[in-house]
């Protein structure tokens, strides 16, 4: 509405527009016609007749008399004080009579041919003509924004992903001001869109060896978009996750990594991207270690290079990881005030206060401070004509995504990212985690077994003659130790050893044939024991 735009826009418009070099000229019938507010920001103000004297007051100050009904004829305030004035005519082209019998819009027009003509004629030569005053596009090409960026000129990695107010492709880096970024916005604003330009952007940017990239995505359509092919075909990617299960692998995986980038044995930057937040966040929460985990992760080893990033609408719980990313106070929030302000800004702009950007419209936020920033669009310039229907647009969507992925295959032939050799003890080079070890599935249903043996045992016997209960030493175990073959070799080794007591062996005896017995005996005896 009327009061609304005034608020929002002409209000915040009008107040900064002398100091960039903009004048606003506004006509209106009385004073009353534009809102006070708004009014009493127009210093110079002229005024023609006015049917009633009071008018002239609040237009040009006390001292106006009334003036004859003369066209053009009115006052103009000067200093404080109203100065009888009147207007020229822009053009008036009299005839030999003093008349001036054309229309004044059709004397303009004839002014400017006639200057137009006198200007092809050669009679006057324009020094400069007005500089354009561009403004920020809607689309945006990432592959634009790259070649305006040219090359790293650093070893310290920055992403870029659209367009900054000033027009200058925007970079973020995490090192410097990071270590952590999160990314706001509702449905269909732009959040997946920003993940493919900070993958593809320090992918094209940076090699293998300068970048390891590991994607979670539970919903299956950010590394999985519908296409011939897949994010996890980039050089550049250690792991993707898309199922809870293999989060606790991942986690011993990163704590290992994170003490070879704390201790300098390997010199790059990983970056955690977490796609669709929100849904993440509901499933590992069922494990409150799991965030737990992940938080320590992003707090103690961000500085060294181990970077998260979560995007999603963020307006569920504040759960412990998100807490920690959003602590590095650095982010954009897409197309609404919502967004922005999730973000801890300072203060909302205006312009985005009461309604919403296209997609892909938003603000970076550092530190509370706002500044405006289109994101680039990883579709268009990849030589794919983007128009059509919902169903054509999702089809070349994916075509243009399997041409960034064939590009930075193609570019980096004989080069893949891996995990540090230390870390490869506990996650396979394939990107499987180790919680898919049939060795550790196949001990950790022995164990369940075993627990529910031991608890029959408790409710016939009480806790007389129990012993050390393997399930006691289970449950005090941290998660990421359920799926270290070596713990749960030792636990089967103890459940067993329980057993042989509870059937009547003697200890020591126990002892002694324990040292002698492989994995294989120790599994084959308890499955002969739940078998019976």
């Amino acid at each position: 509405n009327y009061e609304m735009l005034v608020e929002t826009v002409l209000l915040p418009l009008v107040r900064r527009s002398l100091s960039v070099g903009i004048t606003f000229v506004v006509t209106g019938n009385m004073p009353n016609n534009m809102p006070s507010k708004l009014f009493n920001l127009f210093g110079e103000r002229i005024t023609f007749k006015q049917t009633e004297a009071d008018r002239y007051v609040d237009v040009v100050g006390r001292g106006a008399i009334e003036i004859d009904d003369i066209p053009g004829r009115g006052y103009i305030r000067y200093g404080k004080q109203p100065l009888l004035f009147h207007a020229a005519l822009p053009v008036g082209m009299f005839d030999d009579e003093g008349r001036d019998r054309l229309a004044e819009g059709d004397e303009i027009r004839r002014l400017g041919n006639q200057m137009q003509a006198y200007i092809d004629a050669g009679h006057i030569t324009l020094q400069s003509k007005p500089d354009p005053i561009d403004t920020l596009p809607e689309i945006v090409s990432l592959k634009e924004v790259l070649e305006q960026a040219g090359p790293a000129k650093s070893k310290r990695v920055q992403a870029l992903l659209g367009l900054n107010s000033s027009l200058q492709p925007a970079s973020f880096d995490l090192t410097r001001f990071g270590p952590h970024f999160t990314l706001v916005g509702p449905p269909i604003s732009g959040k997946t869109t920003t993940l493919y330009n900070w993958v593809f952007s320090i992918a094209e940017r940076y090699t293998p060896e300068q970048v390891g990239l590991v994607l979670i995505d539970m919903q299956r359509k950010f590394v999985e978009y519908g296409g011939e092919r897949k994010l996890a075909e980039l050089p550049h990617v250690l792991m993707t996750i898309s199922e809870v299960d293999q989060v606790a692998g991942l986690i011993e995986a990163l704590k290992v990594e994170g003490e070879a980038l704390a201790t300098q044995v390997t010199e790059r930057e990983i970056f955690i991207i977490i796609d669709n937040y929100d849904d993440f966040n509901e499933e590992v929460d069922a494990d409150r270690n799991l965030p737990r985990d992940l938080a320590t992760l992003a707090r103690r080893y961000g500085r060294d290079g181990m970077h998260f990033l979560i995007a999603g609408t963020l307006d569920s719980g504040v759960s412990e990881l998100r807490r920690r990313v959003q602590a590095s106070n650095f982010g954009v929030g897409l197309r609404t005030a919502q967004s922005v302000e999730t973000l801890r800004v300072t203060r909302t702009p205006s312009e985005i206060r009461h309604k919403e950007f296209p997609v892909g419209r938003g603000y970076i936020v550092k530190s509370g401070q706002a500044q405006m920033i289109q994101v680039a669009s990883p579709y268009e310039g990849m030589g794919i004509d983007m128009t059509g229907d919902f169903d054509e647009q999702a089809e070349k969507v994916a075509q243009a995504l399997d041409k960034w992925v064939a590009r930075l295959v193609e570019k980096y032939p004989d080069q893949r990212a891996s995990w540090s050799e230390a870390t490869l003890a506990v996650v396979p080079t394939n990107g499987s985690t180790a919680q898919q070890s049939e060795k550790a599935q196949r001990m950790m249903a022995l164990l369940k077994r075993g627990m529910l043996k031991e608890i029959e045992h408790l409710k016939e016997n009480g806790a007389n003659g129990s012993g050390d209960l393997v399930t006691a030493k289970l449950i005090q175990l941290d998660t990421n130790q359920w799926h270290s073959e070596t713990v749960l070799e030792e636990l089967l080794k103890d459940m067993w050893k329980n057993d042989m007591i509870a059937d009547g062996t003697p200890a020591d005896m126990v002892e002694e044939l324990a040292v002698n017995m492989d994995l294989e005996s120790i599994i084959l005896s308890i499955e002969s024991t739940f078998e019976e």
